[in-house]
């Protein structure tokens, strides 16, 4: 994925948390990074990461089957800054 288009669904995802008066509720969830099961090590760095940036993060989702997802969410206010850790984010394999 992209920068490029990482900022689109994330602008997606802004226009679609727009409240009644115009304005986005700041506190509302939204998922910045979806993993498969067996990229759970990785999830949990990067939510050691944002956590580590002052941003609260949630890792949502039971891994009951090799086909459930591991979500990490993050308040609607600090999606953009969130979503540009975990773009930079690099694993290094020595």
């Amino acid at each position: 994925m992209t920068v490029s288009s990482a900022f689109a669904q994330l602008k997606n995802k802004v226009q679609s948390f727009v409240s009644e008066n115009g304005k986005p509720d700041e506190n509302e969830l939204v998922t910045i990074a979806t993993f498969l099961p067996v990229m759970q090590p990785l999830a949990h760095m990067l939510h050691v990461k944002l956590e580590s940036e002052g941003i609260i993060c949630i890792m949502n989702g039971q891994v009951l089957t090799r086909s459930d997802f591991i979500r990490l969410q993050v308040r609607q206010a600090d999606a953009v800054k969130a979503t540009a850790i975990v773009n930079a984010f690099e694993v290094v394999n020595e």
